[in-house]
């Protein structure tokens, strides 16, 4: 159980953190608007070793990658019976990084004028311009979700 919660907050917090920095950078309204590659390399590198130093302190080896968990599974350098918790930590920790990503920043989407989008994308930009009037606490939500992680890692 310790490999599942350390893969789950590792994964969610590189994830998080890199596709933060991807959102930030290519989105309007965001400070990191227009970033360069420098930016975009510290704090991916940023993103991994947090993401690994979170892992290491819940009991997990800090793989965070399926590309990483089973290649040490098939050459006996981890144990068969721990592949399928560390790969469901993986898979739902980053699914719960994105969301928050998409919760933090979804507020900066726009529909584009006269095209369609696709239903589950369509649907999550619905509910961001609902959350639209609530901007501000969106905004605070979002530093208050940053500081926290800054704190916690």
């Amino acid at each position: 159980m310790d490999g599942f919660i350390g893969e789950f907050f590792g994964t969610a917090i590189l994830i998080l953190l890199g596709a933060g920095t991807g959102a930030g950078i290519n989105l309007n309204k965001t400070y990191a608007k227009g970033s360069g590659w420098l930016f975009v390399c510290l704090s991916w590198g940023m993103a991994v070793t947090m993401g690994v130093y979170v892992a290491g302190l819940l009991g997990s080896d800090g793989h965070l990658n399926p590309a990483v968990t089973i290649p040490f599974a098939i050459f006996g350098l981890f144990p068969w019976n721990e592949v399928l918790p560390y790969l469901a930590g993986q898979f739902l920790g980053a699914f719960c990084g994105a969301a928050i990503v998409m919760v933090a920043l979804g507020h900066t989407l726009k529909k584009p004028k006269g095209k369609r989008m696709g239903t589950l994308l369509g649907y999550l930009l619905r509910c961001q311009q609902l959350s639209h009037h609530f901007s501000t606490s969106s905004q605070k939500l979002s530093q208050h979700l940053r500081l926290s992680l800054f704190f916690l890692t």
